[in-house]
């Protein structure tokens, strides 16, 4: 994790890998929540990551840019990004 650039945080996960994740959001690490649940559950901890992704392809588009690993952009802001979720809606 020290070496990463990027930490993408699988869901559903555990305690442990929400864990992790704030710690490399605490590193200033760029952090990605995939969607990988049909119904995935908010966690507080999601506010700290840079955005969320719904499928491969868009976690390859946003890893290709870049912004890729900066820790202060917001990957709705990436131009022709396929939007997960609509506005962020979990960032409301």
């Amino acid at each position: 994790m020290e070496q990463c650039d990027v930490c993408v945080l699988i869901l559903p996960a555990g305690a442990s890998a929400h864990a992790e994740a704030a710690w490399c959001a605490a590193m200033r690490k760029q952090v990605l929540i995939f969607l990988g649940d049909a119904n995935p559950q908010p966690e507080l901890l999601h506010l700290l990551s840079n955005g969320f992704v719904e499928d491969i392809k868009q976690l390859l588009f946003v890893l290709t840019t870049t912004q890729a690993g900066d820790p202060d952009a917001d990957i709705i802001t990436i131009e022709g990004y396929p939007l997960a979720i609509p506005g962020g809606a979990w960032r409301r």
